[in-house]
């Protein structure tokens, strides 16, 4: 199991935009695990969550190493 130190902490304090922030927020998505739940098909499903939205998460998962855990 992947150990990251910011995969179970708050969306609000992790270096993402405001919009993403505030959008994860309202679509319930609290922290990084909570994201990982879904494939990428499953998270633009949902409302409010867009390509820029998705494309901030994966580059945010690359730089920190984590792509490990992306579902296909």
């Amino acid at each position: 199991m992947h150990k990251h130190p910011d995969l179970h902490k708050p969306i609000e304090e992790l270096p993402f935009s405001d919009v993403f922030k505030l959008s994860a927020k309202q679509m319930q998505l609290h922290t990084l695990a909570d994201i990982l739940e879904y494939d990428s098909a499953s998270l633009l499903r949902k409302p409010g969550f867009n390509y820029h939205f998705l494309q901030e998460f994966i580059a945010y998962i690359e730089k920190n190493k984590m792509t490990d855990l992306l579902k296909d």
